[in-house]
This record gives C-alpha cells, sequence and structure tokens, in this order.
C-alpha cells in the first residue's frame, strides 16, 4: 500500500501543482484506469520548515505485460549531494 503524506506544501505562486496535487492526478490511473501502485523506493526529504517527511516513488503499471514503458518523473536540485524538496507540510 502507498502512503502519501497529507498536506506537503510546495511552491504555487509560479503555477506548479502542489506535490499533493500531482499525486492526486496520478492515483487517476489507479481508479479510472486499473492500474497497479506500488512504492518501489522512498526518498527522505526536508522541507522549508526543517521537518523531514518520507516521499514514495511510485511505479504505476498494468497487470498486462507489454513493450511500452511511460515514465513519469520530477525534478530536484541538482549537485546537492542529497535530495531537497521546497516544501512544507501543514
Amino acid at each position: 500500500m502507498v502512503v502519501i503524506p497529507e498536506n506537503v506544501e510546495t511552491f504555487g505562486d509560479d503555477g506548479r501543482e502542489s506535490f499533493n496535487e500531482l499525486y492526486e492526478v496520478y492515483f487517476r490511473l489507479v481508479s479510472e484506469f486499473d492500474f497497479l501502485a506500488e512504492e518501489i523506493y522512498w526518498q527522505e526529504v526536508e522541507l522549508l520548515n526543517g521537518k523531514k517527511v518520507n516521499l514514495p516513488v511510485v511505479a504505476f503499471r498494468t497487470e498486462t505485460e507489454s513493450k511500452a514503458v511511460w515514465l513519469i518523473v520530477g525534478n530536484s536540485r541538482r549537485g546537492t549531494g542529497g535530495a531537497k524538496c521546497n516544501c512544507q507540510a501543514n
């Protein structure tokens, strides 16, 4: 079972969707299109308020095997020696 932290706020002033809004859309693959969601890794990130949370890396797949691959990716800072998340949790 994939657990998504609640109320993880990200930058929104520039029009980007929040972490939770993105995952809400991604999980429509499960609820509307019968995909399976599997947590394949998790990444500890430090939020702007100093709190550390574990954010899941989720693989969405179908039960049917095929040669097609879809990648849904995000962005992190490069060259920091670790992940940084410009986000906050309420």
